[in-house]
């Protein structure tokens, strides 16, 4: 997987990564996908034993592509909205929506893998981004987390391995990273 580029969501404050084969951001591509019944339809039909397990008390796939909807649209907003009240003050911004990725960390990190979860009561949305500042983030993916932890999905996996990418691109362990860091 190869980053081609980073997309602007909300100036100053909220970018998306470009991945090579994708003709847009995965900010784009996450609330595109989230919108659309048929991959809904699809993702659900492929991952009904997930659906069916007990935390999510037996929901059919109909009633998960509407829950999915409703909680993309306000995800969706909230985000827009934090990336551009964090511009005009502190406190409000993107840093209330997104946490760390691991649940306990240890100290705050820099470019600090993180990840923001729908609001619906028990969603199962998820972005996943990487902390510049407090009100800067870069969105390197998401996904439907329909299980307890990410290591036993293959959609799960591709995303921990797009924070990984995106970090090392930050880092400047990948020295393709040059001409992003000049972005910011």
């Amino acid at each position: 997987m190869k980053i081609i580029g980073t997309f602007e969501v909300v100036k100053g404050s909220l970018y998306a990564i470009g991945y090579k084969g994708s003709k847009m951001s995965e900010f784009e591509r996450l609330f595109e996908d989230w919108n659309n019944p048929l991959y809904l339809d699809s993702f659900f039909t492929e991952h009904l034993a997930d659906l069916q397990q007990e935390f999510w008390q037996g929901m059919s796939i109909s009633e998960a592509i509407k829950k999915t909807i409703r909680d993309a649209a306000e995800l969706e907003l909230k985000i827009k909205y934090l990336a551009e009240q964090g511009k005009l003050s502190k406190s409000e911004n993107l840093s209330d929506l997104f946490k760390p990725l691991f649940n306990k960390p240890t100290k705050l990190e820099e470019f600090e893998k993180s990840k923001a979860k729908g609001l619906l009561h028990k969603s199962w949305l998820r972005v996943y981004a990487i902390r510049l500042k407090p009100n800067l983030y870069l969105v390197t993916g998401g996904a439907i987390k329909l299980t307890e932890d990410m290591n036993h999905r293959a959609h799960l996996l591709l995303e921990l391995e797009k924070l990984k990418i995106a970090h090392k691109y930050l880092t400047g362990e990948d020295e393709s990273a040059l001409d992003f860091m000049e972005m910011f």
